[in-house]
């Protein structure tokens, strides 16, 4: 990930600054949930999820984040109002009306649209929106993805400046600005989500993801 094009400062400063990073490997204790004939797997270089074909089938793998505090913090909090990077590539195979896909971080432990402070990408059928929320839910349209694809992403969250800004490839697709729209706070339990659902169409959605990584500034 390019930090330097994340939160408009030079390579040297993320060359010598303080960071915590963090990459949530296939190897940590993800926590697995699916509803149906939902079906979850960890391969050594990427998260599976897949719905089956039984109508409204889920299925969920979340894992906490450690090490993104601030300072002497209580076990498993993340600061929201330092600035951070989140990439991970994405890929989607098959295509439905019904079927949406998450990839998010947020103080939560549920699936679907952010209702807690967090970030994140949503897929419906086969448009890309980036998702955020502070006191309140904002969306952004990014792209169509394309069947079969995986796609580079990356979500970088500056709360100094009032962004949120939603790569593709290591181009901007999309920005949230509003205030009310970008957490800016210490929260406690956010985990990192990866998520699928078919809804009534019971058709087969699967989602590949890479291992997260995280960065964020001290």
């Amino acid at each position: 990930m390019d930090y330097s094009k994340a939160f408009g400062v030079s390579d040297l400063f993320w060359l010598f600054c303080k960071t915590s990073r963090l990459t949530l490997s296939t190897g940590v204790a993800w926590t697995a949930a699916v509803e149906g004939t939902g079906i979850t797997s960890l391969a050594p270089g990427y998260i599976y999820l897949n719905t089956g074909l039984t109508a409204s089938s889920t299925a969920l793998l979340r894992a906490y984040t450690i090490g993104m505090g601030a300072g002497e913090q209580v076990i498993r909090t993340f600061n929201f109002a330092k600035r951070f990077s989140i990439g991970f590539t994405v890929g989607v195979d098959a295509v439905n009306a019904n079927s949406v896909r998450y990839v998010q971080l947020k103080a939560a432990a549920t699936i679907g649209d952010l209702a807690a402070p967090g970030i994140g990408i949503k897929i419906v059928n086969a448009t890309l929106y980036g998702e955020s929320y502070g006191s309140e839910r904002g969306t952004i349209e990014l792209m169509t993805l394309t069947s079969t694809k995986e796609y580079q992403m990356e979500i970088q969250h500056n709360p100094i400046a009032g962004e949120i800004n939603f790569c593709v490839g290591g181009v901007l697709k999309g920005q949230i600005t509003t205030a009310a729209y970008i957490p800016n706070a210490t929260e406690a339990l956010v985990n990192m989500f990866c998520s699928v659902s078919n809804g009534a169409t019971g058709a087969e959605i699967k989602m590949f993801v890479s291992p997260p990584e995280l960065v964020m500034e001290i």
